[in-house]
């Protein structure tokens, strides 16, 4: 009878294995919530890094045309760009749209939640622009944009005297 229990195999209880069991699913839980919180952030980190793509991209067409013309005339929403009193392009500020035309084209630069354009206007020249602000929300970033226009005498000249 002795013989028998004398040579006993090692080996886990059932109750062992189930406290490995247990916490090898506590662990396993863990890394899953740690991988979809990560999986999460990475995407909401892309769509802010898409949204200031698209804020840079629409900063840069709005500066080049600024800073392109010789005058800038506000009409209502929209912005007309002359150079050498020729209209050479315009910009219309919906209030979740920014539309550029250009050469009998139409392109969108911005799509927002919400668009809000300050206009400043030359003390010396009447619907002259010299100063803008675009104020944006996309996807809960808010942005401001400001651009400055620089005239000299004979824009101003110009300006005046086409009126």
């Amino acid at each position: 009878m002795n013989t028998l229990f004398k040579n006993k195999v090692p080996s886990f209880t059932i109750f062992e294995t189930i406290i490995a069991l247990l916490l090898a699913t506590i662990v396993v839980s863990m890394i899953y919530i740690t991988y979809r919180l990560t999986i999460n952030e990475i995407g909401r980190v892309k769509n802010v890094i898409s949204n200031n793509i698209d804020i840079t991209k629409t900063n840069y067409l709005i500066e080049k045309e600024v800073f392109d013309c010789d005058q800038i005339e506000a009409a209502g929403n929209r912005l007309n760009f002359y150079d050498n009193n020729i209209l050479t392009s315009s910009i219309d500020f919906n209030s979740n749209l920014i539309i550029l035309s250009k050469n009998n084209l139409s392109d969108t630069l911005l799509m927002a939640d919400n668009i809000h354009l300050n206009l400043g206007f030359h003390p010396s020249a009447n619907n002259l622009l010299n100063r803008l602000s675009v104020k944006l929300n996309k996807g809960n970033q808010d942005m401001e944009l400001y651009f400055y226009k620089k005239y000299d005498i004979s824009s101003l000249l110009n300006k005046n005297g086409r009126q």
